[in-house]
């Protein structure tokens, strides 16, 4: 893992993700080679369906399915109870955020606070 991660939970069906997709990936882009990185965690039932947003949003980081929708360990276990829903982990894995915007996460990486 970097010095930070975000575990973005999302599904293709759900507009407020993908809405925040092109600011998200401009953030990505702008703090990988410091350390920055995105985990995105879907919930959809539907491998076709993830797989093809995936390509229209022309995502670059890492992707990963976990069908079920919000009855499955992983969404249990984080307290998913409605997405767009995320956790900034620093290097630790200590969580130091919780359902951070777009502007709030470049706000933390810009300050470097938790790094």
């Amino acid at each position: 893992m970097g010095n930070l991660l975000l575990i973005d939970f999302w599904a293709s069906w759900c507009l407020p993700c993908r809405e925040e997709f092109p600011e998200l990936e401009c953030i990505y882009k702008q703090n990988k080679s410091i350390g920055f990185n995105i985990l995105r965690v879907s919930i959809d039932d539907s491998h076709l369906k993830w797989l093809n947003a995936i390509e229209k949003d022309k995502i670059t980081w890492e992707n990963v399915i976990s069908p079920g929708g919000f009855k499955i360990l992983i969404t249990v276990d984080f307290q998913i109870f409605a997405i767009p829903s995320n956790y900034l982990l620093n290097k630790e894995g200590v969580v130091i955020a919780k359902d951070v915007n777009t502007q709030e996460l470049d706000s933390v990486l810009k300050k470097k606070t938790h790094w």
